[in-house]
């Protein structure tokens, strides 16, 4: 037992847990006594090569090198050692296609490719996201189907159209263009090795690897994606959103809207954050409670993204604005704002509770390595590191549903002007310039004196009082009149008028907080000029 122990421990540590579990047909768990004389045979020809004479010629890193290329390498049978050894320690592989199509040898590449991407990834001197070993794309592109899969990919009338000429070094290839913001060249002889490691990519978030089963059946599927969107039609790849600033109750799972699941971050979607985002923040609220948070995020929003993608040969030239013709993001940033914007509203401390985006993740069929966009949140302003409660999560929830009204819309510039007055302007002038425009999206009007309809408006839906709603509307005057001055400049906001600044932010949260929830007779007019005139004569204009 205590040699068996040590070899699977030795033979773990050079292949990796999951292959070695794969190698002797075995899960994670297993007692080590129920080892059959098959496995006992297979690890310790594992073991022989970690111990034997090739231990002494080599040190321990370069030992692993080699062994792992050899246990992976497809012998004249297109099995690699590892599969061998799997069949012989009672192990099973799924059953290969009779027809020679590309769906049919993508997943035999899958299937013989298996147990090189089950291998740890290597040590890179950069981080470039999650990646699978080099032996994984090494083993694709070397594999004897690999070729045949090629020929077939060019007898597909939709796949086979995009490649170009035949070229001395480089081979087939065409441009492609795609809704995630990424472009570049695509060779034929590498697709096949871009889809597998997609598959990879995309579904190793899971705390295990997919079987050898789902692998093939996945790389089937996403080569149907692919001709799917050479044709030209829209379909959805998975994005994550990461956040930080707040600390979720313990194992919430909040499916805020169909397709969206807000979550707290795991281990594996941290290792899509660049280095620079790897370090923390800690504070303490006013009962001394400490808080800490991660830069590369605490908290991860999945949705789906509409995917569009062109094709182009070498000859064609690429028009301008063709990522902008593809990409859709609104539907992201309407959600962030959304989120953010809910919780400054529903949760109140002593200090401003508040989530910033982090980093961005979109899969793409079509790349060949992880592409991630990041912000840097400790620019952010005023992030304090805040532990939610289960009420706190509550109320949240509450305050989004808000905002799902589909007359928001209306006022959505409203919206992300007070998130960025909030968190993103350190100068007080431009919290002051933006809390202004947010109330000119709710009241503002081509028509009349703009101050008065304006400000009358704010007073009117936040005060009941006449004398108390008068004494606010000529507040809210001085505030107008100093936003002209500054926009015009002829003024910038001395010590004594910064309070203004962020008094003006103040009402225009307010503001939003009551056509929220108290009146939505309001929020549902079409525009600014009948959202004031509702308040102001009890109609909408005709």
């Amino acid at each position: 037992m205590t040699n068996e122990t040590a070899a699977i421990g030795r033979a773990s540590e050079a292949l990796g847990k999951p292959l070695i579990d794969f190698v002797l047909n075995t899960q994670s768990g297993n007692a080590l006594s129920a080892l059959t004389p098959e496995q006992q045979q297979a690890l310790t020809e594992i073991n022989n090569i970690l111990t034997g004479p090739l231990a002494k010629q080599f040190e321990p890193a370069a030992l692993y090198s080699l062994l792992r290329s050899h246990i992976v390498t497809p012998g004249q049978t297109g099995l690699s050692p590892a599969i061998q050894l799997h069949m012989t320690c009672g192990g099973s592989l799924p059953d290969l296609p009779e027809d020679e199509s590309p769906e049919s040898l993508i997943f035999a590449l899958a299937r013989d490719t298996y147990p090189a991407f089950l291998l740890p990834p290597d040590d890179l001197p950069i981080h470039l996201g999650p990646q699978e070993s080099v032996q994984a794309t090494r083993v694709a592109v070397a594999h004897p189907k690999a070729k045949a899969f090629e020929l077939a990919a060019l007898t597909d009338p939709v796949v086979g159209s995009v490649f170009g000429e035949d070229k001395p070094h480089s081979g087939r290839s065409f441009t492609v263009y795609a809704s995630t913001y990424r472009g570049g060249g695509l060779q034929l002889s590498m697709l096949a090795s871009i889809i597998l490691s997609g598959v990879w990519r995309h579904s190793s978030g899971r705390e295990d690897p997919p079987t050898i089963a789902d692998f093939c059946r996945s790389a089937k599927k996403q080569y149907a994606f692919i001709r799917t969107a050479l044709v030209g039609e829209t379909q959805a790849v998975k994005a994550r959103l990461a956040f930080t600033g707040i600390r979720l109750p313990p194992d919430t799972f909040w499916n805020a809207s169909e397709g969206v699941v807000i979550r707290e971050t795991t281990d594996h979607d941290r290792t899509f954050a660049p280095e620079s985002l790897r370090k923390q923040l800690s504070g303490s609220d006013a009962t001394g409670v400490s808080t800490t948070v991660n830069y590369d995020g605490d908290v991860v929003v999945e949705m789906e993204h509409p995917y569009r993608m062109k094709a182009f040969h070498d000859h064609q030239e690429v028009p301008a604005g063709v990522f902008q013709e593809l990409a859709d993001f609104q539907p992201q940033e309407r959600l962030q704002t959304h989120l953010r914007l809910s919780l400054m509203i529903a949760v109140s401390r002593e200090h401003k509770v508040q989530i910033v985006p982090t980093w961005r993740y979109i899969e793409d069929p079509f790349a060949s390595g992880v592409s991630v966009s990041w912000t840097d949140p400790t620019q952010m302003v005023g992030l304090t590191p805040t532990q939610l409660t289960v009420d706190d999560l509550a109320a949240w929830q509450q305050w989004f549903e808000l905002l799902k009204n589909p007359h928001v819309e209306r006022i959505s510039l409203a919206l992300s002007r007070v998130v960025k007055a909030s968190a993103e302007r350190r100068d007080p002038t431009d919290v002051l310039v933006d809390s202004v425009i947010a109330w000119e999206n709710l009241f503002g009007t081509k028509d009349g004196e703009p101050t008065l309809r304006v400000t009358a408006s704010l007073a009117l839906l936040l005060e009941s009082d006449p004398q108390a709603r008068r004494k606010l509307r000529s507040r809210l005057a001085k505030i107008y009149s100093l936003r002209s001055d500054v926009v015009h400049g002829s003024a910038v906001p001395d010590f004594k008028q910064v309070p203004l600044c962020y008094e003006a932010l103040e009402i225009a949260t307010k503001a939003i907080r009551v056509l929220l929830s108290d009146r939505i007779d309001v929020l549902n007019e079409v525009d600014g000029a009948n959202r004031s005139l509702h308040l102001i004569m009890g109609q909408t204009q005709q």
